[in-house]
């Protein structure tokens, strides 16, 4: 059996309940992942952190695709592969 994720984009957004909850989610779906800190009452540092990185995982997983699809192909240059690598690191 084949799963497929959630479509990206995902976004981060506040939980209007909670001053320290961030959710994930998609148009599709509004909840795909909520972050919680250890420091109640407030967003940390580390929980946005963490909240972007999950955010960014459709992005990341379509630049792994591109960068096996690099790899397996006769005209890959190693070029090709470091700006794709560039271009989803520079979101995180």
């Amino acid at each position: 059996m084949t799963h497929t994720h959630i479509p990206g984009p995902w976004s981060i957004f506040a939980d209007e309940h909670s001053a320290c909850e961030l959710h994930i989610g998609s148009k599709t779906l509004p909840y795909v992942a909520t972050v919680f800190d250890s420091e109640p009452g407030h967003i940390t540092a580390r929980q946005l952190a963490t909240a972007q990185l999950i955010a960014r995982a459709p992005d990341m997983l379509a630049a792994l695709r591109e960068i096996v699809r690099l790899i397996e192909s006769p005209n890959d240059t190693r070029a090709d592969i470091l700006a794709v690598c560039d271009r989803v690191l520079g979101g995180l």
